[in-house]
Parts: structure tokens; C-alpha cells; sequence
């Protein structure tokens, strides 16, 4: 003889509709868990997608990954009054040709430094187009442009020699 299940109609619609509602009930509340009111510790990465607020210092160990732009109109580095940044630029700027007498120093305007005025403190650095034999001595920056002064130091020759058009790197602080 066979063992046979029957079910009856009637009973089997409660059920259905009783497990259904249950699997309904489940989902939503676990949806519905937005708040923690605990600790929360990971051995692995945690994210927000959305806006995270902190209600309490952060205490970071390891690294730290954080993005954004920051802005402020002056910048303090250390606690002295005077070591306030307000601005920096970086960028290349260009000499044209310029003729250069052995021994002397020749001034010139490197221009495209866009943005830069005399208010701005300049750092600038040669690039290998600059001949072994010219030094840059001295920058100061003006509008829209940053002046250098050129060393011919003569070791290559003893005439008057000459540069083309030199790109240079400069940093420019206010």
C-alpha cells in the first residue's frame, strides 16, 4: 500500500496565504532597519552611499582615504600670523629667444604663467630644453607673466650665444 498525502482545498489557501504574508512581513522589516543604536565594528571596508554625519569626534588609525575640495580664503601653515596662503598657482610659462653674452645676466619675460600678478611669491625650475650652460638666477612674477634672470656661465663658449623659445616649470604663492 502507498502512503498518500490528500490535501484538502480549503486548508491549503490559509497556509499559502499565511507563509506569503510572513515572507512580507520579513522583507520589510529588514528593509526598514535604517538606525543602529550601537557599535558597529568591520574587519573589512565599510561605505555610506549616501551623506554620513558624525555626532562625535573621529578617531582614525591606519589609512584614510578622504575626498572633496578644500577652500578657505587663507590657508594658515603653522601658528605664526604671517604664514597665511591665499592662492597658488602651478603651471609652465615660456622665454622667447633671447640673446645671451658669456659671463653676463640677461633678463626676460616667461610668459603664460595666466593669473599670476606681482602679489605672487614664484618658485620656477628648468626643463631640459634650457641650455647646460644658462642658470636661472632670479624670478619674481608680474601680471600675467613671471621675469627671470639668465646666466650665460660661458662654459660652452666664450661668445655671445643664445637660447630659443624655453618653457620653464613655476610654483607662484600669495
Amino acid at each position: 500500500m502507498k502512503n498518500v498525502i490528500t490535501f484538502n482545498k480549503r486548508s491549503l489557501v490559509p497556509v499559502s496565504v499565511g507563509v506569503a504574508a510572513g515572507v512580507l512581513m520579513l522583507a520589510t522589516l529588514v528593509q526598514a532597519a535604517t538606525t543602529l543604536n550601537t557599535n558597529i565594528q568591520t574587519d573589512g571596508t565599510l561605505a555610506a552611499t549616501g551623506a554620513a554625519t558624525l555626532g562625535a569626534g573621529v578617531t582614525v588609525t591606519g589609512n584614510t582615504v578622504t575626498s572633496g575640495v578644500a577652500s578657505s580664503t587663507t590657508l594658515l601653515v603653522g601658528n605664526e600670523a604671517n604664514n597665511t596662503v591665499s592662492g597658488i598657482m602651478f603651471g609652465y610659462c615660456t622665454i622667447p629667444a633671447t640673446n645671451l653674452t658669456a659671463s653676463t645676466t640677461s633678463y626676460a619675460s616667461c610668459a603664460g604663467a595666466t593669473g599670476v600678478t606681482s602679489a605672487y611669491t614664484v618658485f620656477v625650475q628648468a626643463t631640459s630644453s634650457l641650455p647646460a650652460q644658462i642658470i636661472i638666477t632670479m624670478a619674481s612674477s608680474s601680471a600675467g607673466a613671471i621675469n627671470v634672470g639668465l646666466l650665460n656661465t660661458g662654459i660652452a663658449t666664450t661668445t655671445a650665444g643664445g637660447i630659443d623659445p624655453t618653457s620653464i616649470k613655476f610654483w607662484a604663492f600669495k
